[in-house]
């Protein structure tokens, strides 16, 4: 089977189309999971300053080819262990799609994002509607972030439209409210 990263899945074009409209505004951004790179190119298209990572070397490779394609050159690529994330750096986005297929991968993104978000910075991470991570937002809870759900859909590889969410995440001491998040 081939690694996960080298599929564009239906969740990175829901958080792809999602930040190119309700986020637009140039932000920091480490972008976790990167697969085949959209989310970090649509970003950094967008003027953001972007370190798209992804623990699948392959995945990487298919990443910088991507952006090269769409002449997006100012994307730093790394590889990116949530179990052991970068320590000396913060963001004002972490973005991720379809990365909570797994409960075992939860906790370690969790603590990604607690190493990584600036204090009023906010993580985007698109999902399917996959029903392991509807276990997320209380997961975050506990670690001391709180949780917005905002419903996506995206085409899917069979032209399909295929439903799914935007997990905005922020951590519950921010200054950053709810009611003024894009998209609200």
């Amino acid at each position: 089977m081939a690694p996960y990263g080298v599929e564009l899945w239906p969740a990175a074009i829901m958080l792809a189309e999602y930040i190119a409209r309700e986020d637009a505004a140039p932000h920091s951004a480490l972008e976790i999971g990167c697969g085949l790179g959209l989310v970090s190119i649509v970003a950094a298209g967008l003027g953001w300053s972007v370190i798209s990572g992804d623990h699948e070397p392959t995945a990487l490779v298919f990443a910088r080819h991507n952006a090269r394609l769409n002449n997006v050159t100012q994307i730093e690529f790394i590889e990116l262990d949530w179990n052991d994330p970068p320590g000396n750096v913060k963001f004002s986005r972490v973005l991720g799609a379809d990365i909570l297929y797994q409960l075992n991968n939860h906790s370690p993104i969790l603590n990604c994002l607690d190493r990584l978000l600036d204090n009023d910075g906010i993580a985007l991470i698109a999902d399917p509607n996959r029903g392991v991570a509807d276990r997320f937002p209380a997961a975050a809870h506990t670690a001391g972030f709180q949780v917005e759900v905002v419903s996506a859909t995206a085409e899917g590889p069979s032209g399909r439209p295929v439903e799914g969410r935007i997990f905005r995440i922020y951590r519950a001491d921010s200054t950053f409210p709810l009611c003024e998040l894009p998209g609200v």
